[in-house]
């Protein structure tokens, strides 16, 4: 699974280099002993060495900046953590935390403040405590990050701006790294460097970034799989 990521981070720098600036990272494999489906399973949790950072110039008249934002630097940060297990050689996930904040330098400001940040979540490893109420698949945003909120500390960026922001969770597709990188490829990116990203990540073994037992069991065996009602807990 390292080497996958390593592929897809690699395929996304390539992809921004023209247009963002994008910090080198590394993923950071460690073993975890998890109990699944009755079954002892030896995992592999992967996370990066520090956030991946995309930065970007943003004018007030281009969509990144929408008229809603004066003249800056915006600047993406993205830390995931994800949870695997292998059966029968194939990588199945059991769980995603992908923290994403977007802080926001204006030109003629001192300080960087964090504008928005969020979580996508999904667990079926078994290690964490879900809300029944949860989504099996959904995004928190929040002005509370996990861990990235003191990483932003730590670099001077203001995150109490971001302090009044309602604590919102919404259902939402699996988004995983990769999906995260796609969804910021498809905002950031010129037509020509996303369409070269996306056909890459396709390229690759999708069933070793994005296979999940719930989302397969769901889709092949539900009537109803694309209605909300089947992703909260049966």
């Amino acid at each position: 699974m390292v080497t996958q990521i390593v592929g897809l981070l690699a395929e996304f720098q390539d992809s921004a280099k023209s247009q963002c600036e994008v910090n080198q990272v590394r993923p950071v494999r460690s073993e975890k002993h998890v109990r699944h489906n009755n079954r002892n399973h030896k995992c592999e949790e992967v996370t990066l060495n520090e956030p991946l950072r995309i930065g970007m110039d943003v004018a007030a008249s281009t969509p990144l900046g929408g008229g809603t934002l004066p003249d800056g630097k915006l600047e993406i940060f993205v830390y995931p953590r994800e949870l695997y297990c292998t059966e029968r050689q194939v990588s199945k996930v059991l769980k995603t935390t992908t923290e994403v904040g977007y802080v926001f330098k204006p030109k003629t400001a001192q300080k960087a403040s964090l504008i928005l940040g969020m979580h996508y979540d999904y667990d079926v490893s078994g290690t964490g405590d879900p809300l029944e109420r949860h989504p099996t698949y959904h995004v928190h945003i929040t002005n509370n990050l996990i861990v990235l909120t003191d990483i932003l500390k730590g670099l001077n960026v203001d995150v109490v701006s971001c302090a009044n922001v309602p604590f919102i969770r919404l259902p939402t597709a699996h988004m995983s790294l990769a999906s995260v990188l796609l969804g910021i490829a498809a905002d950031c990116f010129r037509n020509v460097e996303f369409e070269a990203f996306i056909k890459a990540v396709r390229k690759k073994d999708p069933c070793g970034l994005f296979y999940s037992d719930k989302l397969f069991d769901r889709v092949c065996n539900s009537s109803n799989s694309f209605a909300a009602c089947s992703w909260y807990k049966d």
